[in-house]
């Protein structure tokens, strides 16, 4: 995410879905999710599923069970969406309300950003 400055200038992940699994050492595992869920917004995709446990609420017998079933729900989750089309109002609204917002920022920087204006105006017909 550090390096991913251009993704999210051109919000390059535009109809795509995605989703993030974690398991936390220190907890506050809702935060890290839905920053991580933010930053799929911004770069355009839909985020459709998530899950965060911190790891000192996992009993040791159902660990591995829950290690395995997760990403398989997680998976079936973003199967479902892709095929669907879904995506959530709330989620549509931010990502508008976004690609506005680096529409006229890619604009007003395009001697500094020539390739997100690029690729604004070629991909996007911005």
């Amino acid at each position: 995410m550090d390096r991913c400055c251009g993704a999210i200038h051109c919000m390059e992940f535009w109809g795509k879905y995605g989703g993030f699994g974690g398991y936390f050492r220190g907890g506050d595992e809702k935060a890290i999710v839905d920053y991580m869920n933010h930053f799929l917004i911004i770069s355009g995709a839909v985020p459709v599923a998530e899950c965060g446990r911190a790891w000192p609420t996992c009993p040791k017998a159902s660990f591995r069970r829950m290690f395995n079933r997760t990403p398989h729900t997680l998976g079936s989750r973003l199967v479902k969406a892709f095929r669907t089309g879904e995506v959530p109002l709330d989620v549509d609204l931010v990502r508008k309300k976004f690609r506005e917002r680096m529409r006229g920022l890619v604009d007003y920087r395009k001697e500094e950003w020539p390739y997100e204006y690029a690729y604004w105006k070629e991909k996007l017909g911005e």
